[in-house]
């Protein structure tokens, strides 16, 4: 049995995602997009990924996840 990874975790798999896009601050990515390539890269579920968002189909790059990257 897998254990799903910390939010940390998943955070950090998810700014990796940006990243391999080359995106900056501000650049939105299809969150159908974003799952399958979390799903890919990490042991986690979609739910891990669940967030109320404007609009409802995208997330995007923060300058603070930027920086991270």
């Amino acid at each position: 049995m897998t254990t799903s990874p910390t939010p940390e975790q998943s955070a950090r798999a998810i700014l990796d995602i940006f990243k391999s896009q080359n995106c900056i601050a501000g650049d939105p990515l299809k969150i159908s997009y974003i799952k399958t390539k979390f799903l890919e890269s990490v042991t986690g579920t979609a739910t891990d990924l669940s967030r109320d968002l404007h609009p409802p189909d995208t997330l995007a790059l923060t300058a603070v996840g930027f920086a991270e990257i």
